[in-house]
């Protein structure tokens, strides 16, 4: 009987609001990483300022054993800037490719060790004074005997 008058006159009696807890407004917030020692100051820092920081686990048991994709293996990258160092010389080679970067590094040789230079090099007759009148044509026979 007495318990049941206290709740009805609680009921009767109509809720008291303060203009001060209709202005009040939200406190920022700002979420970050748990790092024993640094977040904990960070935190003492931002609470003086009313700034309530609630924290997250820095790494977790999913970002350790989680991986959406593989790795690609660097080989097989498209669309990547290369340095390649030339197995012969000391000449570097750095570019841009968006085939495969293996296939690059296998065509990728010193101008100077490739096959085609040495064959136009074979291919180039050394000329000299004695030899240009010959390769072009005009002969100074009389001229070569008398020597």
């Amino acid at each position: 009987t007495g318990k049941q008058q206290t709740t009805t006159e609680r009921k009767e009696q109509p809720k008291q609001r303060t203009k001060h807890q209709e202005k009040q407004e939200p406190k920022p917030v700002i979420t970050l990483p748990y790092i024993k020692g640094i977040t904990e100051k960070i935190m003492t820092t931002m609470k003086k300022h009313n700034i309530n920081t609630p924290t997250k686990p820095y790494t977790t048991v999913r970002k350790r054993l989680v991986h959406p994709e593989d790795k690609i293996p660097t080989g097989n990258k498209c669309g990547v800037i290369y340095e390649i160092p030339c197995k012969l010389c000391k000449e570097t080679f750095i570019g841009e490719t968006g085939r495969q970067l293996s296939t690059e590094n296998t065509e990728r040789m010193c101008r100077r060790h490739t096959r085609a230079v040495k064959q136009e090099a074979d291919n180039t007759i050394k000329k000299s004074a004695l030899t240009n009148p010959i390769m072009t044509g005009t002969t100074h026979g009389s001229e070569l005997q008398k020597t």
